[in-house]
């Protein structure tokens, strides 16, 4: 908690070595610069739903002259909802080894206590789209703290948050000072709330949690998904597939299987490969691929029912077909809506005698956009036009 003394004592120091964090919300735990003991906050700019921060090295003696901020100090910590007694133990320089993250959602590929080699999670709580971890120093961590900038050949260096590929301007700032080394793509940051938006405003039945963790949890990893539009363009083709998340058995195949329908060439004997999944995978030959790619073995081929019956690998096989024959696609990644409905069924809908239903999957696109709170104006072209 020392930034916030950190912050009223700016003027007492002059700080060597600075950098900006990543976008921190307003409804996170705890905000600032860390760790706190050797990083402080020297200036902050808004962001989406809270700010960036400007943190810089503490020099030595810092804390000196504290009583002299206290009245300020505690209206920051009145703002910030903390108790008085804790900003008293801070000045008298009692800090404890352990501390609460913010609110860390689910779809995050990594969350914990960071950095790793320092910190470890001894509880967690629920929040509201994931998990607040309660971080504690390790043993052998506990004599010293290491420095959150790392040493490289190059000097230091320091990730970022994360930067939604919609901003405007993304990279290391101020770019005077930093420059980009290397990046590292993120899952799309889609909270529940506006998964269910999505769904329920395209007149389909409220999703599961299960659902959304499902998916959010491999858009990126599965199906080289990285912006919130194309998770958008994903859901509503999926929607219209799978008549709003409730079907993942092709139909007309449920009951007897449709033995001789689909190839079953590289399959196993007895079993069929007909439409399952929420973007309906046929034919042995696809569910062979699909099981390779994702799972570097042959489980979807021996056992072509996990496709319907697991939830997680419904939409791994969603994501892999998305992947391997939209995600690509000439005008997809401009946001072309049609382009994708044409990559999915373009003979029938696109060149075909079903435009109407292209249209409607154009339609629920527009649900989902706004659902999403995005924007920009849906772009139509791709498919009959």
């Amino acid at each position: 908690m020392l930034l916030l003394i950190h912050t009223l004592l700016l003027s007492l120091t002059a700080c060597e070595e600075c950098w900006w964090s990543g976008c921190q919300l307003d409804s996170w735990a705890e905000i600032g610069c860390f760790p706190e003991d050797e990083w402080h906050p020297v200036n902050k700019t808004q962001c989406d739903g809270g700010n960036f921060y400007k943190c810089c090295k503490t020099e030595p003696g810092m804390l000196e002259n504290g009583n002299a901020t206290l009245k300020t100090t505690q209206r920051w910590f009145k703002r910030l909802n903390f108790e008085k007694s804790k900003l008293f133990n801070l000045i008298k320089g009692d800090r404890s080894d352990c501390w609460w993250s913010g609110c860390q959602p689910n779809h995050w590929s990594e969350r914990g206590c960071f950095p790793s080699d320092q910190w470890q999670a001894v509880e967690s709580m629920e929040c509201e789209t994931g998990d607040k971890f309660h971080c504690c120093k390790k043993e052998e961590n506990k004599a010293t703290t290491k420095p959150s900038i790392i040493r490289t050949a190059q000097g230091d260096c320091w990730w970022s948050g994360c930067q939604p590929v919609e901003w405007g301007e993304r990279g290391c700032f101020p770019s005077e000072d930093w420059e980009q080394l290397n990046f590292l793509s993120l899952p799309v940051d889609m909270n529940f709330q506006e998964f269910q938006k999505a769904v329920v405003d395209c007149g389909y039945d409220t999703p599961t949690q299960v659902q959304y963790k499902a998916l959010i949890s491999q858009a990126t990893s599965k199906g080289a998904i990285t912006s919130k539009r194309e998770l958008a363009m994903f859901l509503a083709q999926i929607l219209w597939e799978s008549g709003g998340l409730k079907y993942k058995k092709e139909i007309a195949c449920e009951a007897t299987g449709c033995p001789g329908v689909y190839d079953s060439s590289v399959g196993v004997p007895g079993k069929n490969y007909y439409g399952r999944g929420y973007i309906q995978l046929t034919h042995s030959f696809n569910y062979k691929a699909a099981s390779q790619e994702l799972y570097s073995d042959d489980r979807l081929i021996r056992n072509p029912e996990l496709v319907s019956d697991d939830e997680q690998i419904a939409w791994a096989t969603a994501f892999w077909f998305w992947k391997r024959n939209v995600h690509n696609r000439p005008k997809v990644q401009q946001g072309f809506f049609g382009a994708s409905t044409n990559a999915i069924n373009g003979d029938l809908e696109c060149a075909g005698d079903h435009k109407d239903r292209a249209r409607r999957r154009f339609e629920l696109y527009q649900i989902v956009l706004k659902a999403f709170h995005i924007t920009e104006t849906a772009i139509e072209n791709g498919c009959y036009n």
